[in-house]
């Protein structure tokens, strides 16, 4: 029986290293991402990975990140940050077991946790130990070969509005640092039309885009309608997995289809680079954005969020 026999604070070396060699970790596994969001919070998010020894020797980096608050009394533990997927990574070969009992031993160790399940490792989804949240993403599997992707794209309609757009002038490149600024228009308009919507959304800022821009792994594509920039986002990588975050497109474009043109030109880019899953990301309960997301004929995977509060944390929020 698989049991965790040690726990300790991984170093980023290690850290790097299970990243680097772990067949299904993701961008928001990676120190890159814990980091960009530790330094866009000034440090009131940081990194506390641990690592974790199993019985048979075999080990793990557990994703977490710690922040406090109510005057230091709670330390909340998050696994990732900002909903990305969280868990386990190594470069050893874990089974199903191994995710159990790590499950079952830091359910037990953390009192306030919470944890996006990653749905592309081996974790057993069938056993839920605590409670959690539901919810789904929609990958594409890019595994799949070439011509069955674009049977299904063609199907979809998907295909035919990617080659409309193409003959109405649309055409896909990477973002040079300067159109960013282009990007950001596009993304504070989306913003101002979503608070006058009557949503609430919190504003990032320039600098963060910047910084992401800067990260080796993160692609930044854009749509161009001559000299336009009509559609753009970054896509954020790993060794196996894609995902793409705050693609946006302008308004007045969207006669043009530039998110079907967007998606339907990255989907192939990086099946021949040679990844595995390209990932649209939870939708956050928006049933109109599944629907977009289903039409790429994506496999709909759970990545349910571990929700455990402690007695003191829903205390203290409840009176906050």
């Amino acid at each position: 029986m698989i049991k965790v026999t040690h726990i300790r604070q991984a170093t980023t070396d290690e850290w790097k290293s299970a990243w680097d060699f772990c067949s299904y970790s993701c961008f928001s596994h990676s120190p890159a991402w814990v980091d960009l969001w530790s330094s866009y919070y000034q440090g009131k998010i940081n990194a506390d990975c641990q690592l974790i020894t199993f019985n048979d020797d075999k080990t793990g980096v557990f994703i977490l990140t710690k922040k406090s608050f109510g005057k230091g009394l709670i330390n909340v533990h998050e696994s990732s940050v900002q909903h990305g997927y969280g868990g386990i990574i190594s470069s050893d070969s874990l089974e199903k077991s191994h995710f159990r009992a790590a499950e079952k031993y830091l359910i037990t160790k953390y009192p306030t946790l919470f944890w996006r399940i990653n749905p592309f490792s081996p974790t057993d989804l069938t056993e839920r130990q605590h409670s959690s949240l539901e919810d789904f993403t929609y990958a594409v599997d890019l595994t799949l070969p070439s011509g069955d992707i674009e049977s299904q794209f063609t199907k979809k309609k998907i295909a035919t509005k990617a080659r409309a757009g193409k003959r109405k002038g649309l055409r896909l490149s990477p973002l040079q640092e300067d159109d960013i600024n282009h990007y950001l228009a596009i993304y504070n308009d989306a913003i101002t039309r979503w608070q006058s919507d009557g949503k609430s959304v919190h504003r990032y800022s320039d600098d963060l885009f910047f910084e992401m821009f800067s990260i080796k792994e993160c692609d930044f594509w854009g749509v161009w309608l001559d000299d336009d920039l009509v559609c753009a986002g970054p896509l954020l990588k790993s060794k196996t997995h894609v995902v793409s975050w705050l693609a946006l497109a302008k308004t007045e474009a969207l006669p043009l289809k530039p998110y079907e043109f967007f998606y339907y030109h990255l989907i192939h880019h990086y099946k021949k680079e040679g990844l595995q899953w390209f990932d649209f990301n939870p939708s956050g309960g928006n049933s109109g954005v599944d629907k977009f997301k289903e039409r790429f004929a994506t496999n709909i995977l759970p990545c349910p969020v571990i929700q455990k509060r402690s007695l003191l944390y829903r205390g203290l929020t409840l009176f906050k």
